[in-house]
């Protein structure tokens, strides 16, 4: 959509910018409203381009440049003060096709052009960024638009030389001319910006004498057809600063193409964080340029990590064991078989490991409190008890110096 532009052009210097493209100007009005900036907004007055007929043959038709306030007011509007120009600053193509009730009553007889510089536009996402696109070439565009003519009453005014018994008090009107953009699908180069722009209609092109014929004063077929996107490659968009977004904002550094600063990220710098002796283990490939990082194998592997290996038969087949006294096979200690799943079912229950797992199954009672493990009755024998040494004599020796 179109919500700013910029024409900082003073009325005398506009017949000869309208000259660049072969338009003729006969008539400049309403120049009291005069106000060039770089940065128009919705409720500001600014020039639009429009031709009337007075008669037969074309020495009666006149071209007319007249300052009109942006944002069209329509002629049932009552209250000047309360009626918001930012609901009428663009009209879209479908609704004006269609006839709806707030373009019907203008699309057929008061039709215009807008002379712009260029206009902004806000690139959608995290923040918005302004572009400015113009054409190619520095001249003027002109925007499809339509404009109309409302009549409003003022405050009454009072007569001191009427006579008695007649009302002294007599109303005054003033007209408040406006103006709206019409608005459509943009083309395929320019979607990436926005989805819609203005219709631009070419000078000396069949839409643009179509559009501001005034002798053609119903709508038609024709007239739909003038509204098109403008597939071209004449103009050209590049971001702006964005002081363009508040109105207030004036000069022509808003045109300017302007250096769009990187956004900081948010990503975690990671190498910062490791100590110095975990920095070493991190090496860039130099044949690569320095794309791939190669971390050594050095890296310690912590027991949690190993807790979420998935031990399947081709890793169990790779577990080294080693041979007890008692003939057994059993894992080396340092298998990493003695990491293992355990499965947890209710507080009364065992919790015992894995039957896959080459490790040893243990029980652990359900009151975990710490008891004396029982011999079993072959442990018996093994060990000699203490009340074998009850019936052991020791016999006192005499040492050669007769010490006893």
């Amino acid at each position: 959509m179109c919500g700013r532009y910029s024409l900082d052009v003073s009325p005398d210097a506009l017949p000869d910018k309208f000259g660049e493209l072969h338009l003729k100007v006969d008539q400049i009005e309403r120049t009291e409203h005069a106000n060039p900036r770089y940065n128009i907004g919705p409720a500001q007055y600014a020039p639009v381009y429009y031709f009337t007929v007075s008669g037969a043959g074309d020495s009666n038709i006149k071209s007319h440049i007249k300052y009109m306030k942006w944002g069209l007011i329509p002629f049932w509007t009552k209250d000047l003060k309360s009626f918001k120009a930012y609901s009428t600053f663009n009209a879209k193509l479908e609704a004006v096709n269609e006839g709806s009730r707030l373009w019907s009553t203008v699309r057929s007889k008061h039709r215009c052009v807008v002379p712009i510089q260029g206009y902004y536009e806000w690139l959608q996402g995290a923040t918005k960024k302004p572009y400015f696109i113009k054409r190619k070439d520095n001249k003027l565009m002109y925007l499809a638009g339509m404009y109309s003519i409302t009549k409003f009453k003022k405050q009454k005014h009072y007569d001191e030389d009427a006579e008695e018994g007649d009302d002294k008090r007599e109303d005054e009107f003033e007209f408040i001319d406006s103006y709206t953009i019409v608005t459509g699908p943009a083309p395929k180069n320019m979607k990436w910006l926005h989805s819609r722009m203005p219709v631009v209609l070419e000078p000396g092109s069949k839409e643009f004498n179509n559009w501001l014929n005034p002798r053609v004063q119903e709508w038609n077929k024709e007239l739909s057809d003038c509204l098109k996107p403008y597939e071209t490659d004449s103009l050209i968009f590049y971001p702006v600063n964005p002081d363009v977004g508040r109105i207030s904002s004036e000069g022509e550094y808003l045109t300017q193409p302007y250096e769009v600063k990187s956004e900081p990220s948010n990503q975690v710098d990671i190498l910062s964080m490791l100590s110095p002796k975990k920095k070493l283990n991190l090496t860039a490939n130099e044949s690569d340029g320095g794309k791939d990082l190669l971390v050594k194998s050095e890296v310690k592997t912590e027991k949690s990590d190993i807790a979420t290996i998935d031990f399947n038969d081709n890793y169990k087949s790779q577990v080294k064991t080693e041979e007890s006294p008692n003939g057994k096979k059993i894992p080396r200690i340092n298998s990493p078989s003695k990491y293992s799943y355990v499965s947890m079912k209710s507080k009364d229950s065992t919790i015992t490991t894995d039957s896959s797992s080459p490790s040893r199954k243990r029980s652990i009672p359900s009151d975990s409190s710490p008891t004396k493990r029982k011999k079993s009755p072959k442990d018996a024998g093994q060990y000699p008890k203490l009340e074998f040494f009850k019936n052991v004599k020791v016999e006192k020796t005499q040492s050669p110096n007769g010490k006893k």
